[in-house]
């Protein structure tokens, strides 16, 4: 008979999500001009509020920047390309009149999908390895199933490549609405396989005794979390 270790309530999920996070897209509108796009995300990988600006009302424009600003504050932060972080929140912070003490305010709010995503299969792996030793000091334990299993090696390193490793379509709509969707939806399938991944340790206590308590979202996203939460912004 194979032991399975289970405790007697499964640890759960439900309840350890914090505010949750903004994603961002620089790019064309419905009507070709040069646009700026930002949804918030829930921490479940929801979508909760959407923001479609002109850049040159966003990035000129006093109120609507401080308002985007409002929108983005106190959430962990991501985009397709990092650099859009960097390149949108400086000529926003610019034009709302914040000031940066010198430094970018954002830095410690901003995750990588590719990062978070490399941690969810380094996450599985160590499982995975646990239960190996486990098996090797003499007990019967059963080997850890995935509803789908992500080789090591070659991990994705663009949106693009996640997105097709997702198998999730391209959405429809103008360039900058597209991309924040993707980004979105991406983001709620790693948070649906995190949370696949980290029930395991409320099925099996020596997984739970090994690494710990259940973790709401990969390390990286968590952190940025964490950080964002605490620093709000003089608007």
């Amino acid at each position: 008979m194979v032991a399975t270790d289970e405790l007697s309530a499964p640890t759960q999920l439900e309840g350890l999500w914090a505010t949750g996070s903004a994603v961002l897209a620089l790019g064309q509108d419905e009507n070709g001009g040069d646009a700026i796009a930002l949804w918030q995300i829930s921490g479940g990988g929801k979508p909760t509020g959407a923001w479609v600006e002109r850049q040159e009302q966003a990035f000129g424009d006093r109120e609507t920047a401080r308002r985007l600003l409002t929108c983005i504050e106190r959430r962990a932060l991501t985009a397709a390309d990092l650099g859009t972080v960097d390149e949108a929140l400086t000529k926003l912070t610019t034009a709302a009149g914040v000031d940066r003490g010198g430094r970018n305010w954002w830095d410690t709010h901003v995750f990588s999908l590719t990062e978070a995503f490399a941690e969810l299969v380094g996450r599985r792996g160590s499982f995975e390895q646990t239960v190996a030793q486990t098996k090797e000091s003499g007990r019967s334990v059963a080997a850890l199933e995935w509803s789908r299993d992500f080789p090591t090696d070659n991990l994705p390193s663009t949106l693009t490549e996640l997105r097709e490793l997702a198998r999730l379509g391209v959405p429809a709509g103008a360039p900058a609405v597209a991309e924040v969707l993707t980004i979105a939806n991406v983001l709620r399938w790693v948070v649906e396989l995190w949370g696949e991944t980290e029930q395991v340790k409320g099925r099996r206590r020596y997984i739970l005794e090994k690494h710990g308590p259940v973790e709401a979202l990969p390390p990286s996203w968590q952190a940025a979390l964490t950080s964002a939460g605490v620093n709000r912004l003089a608007l």
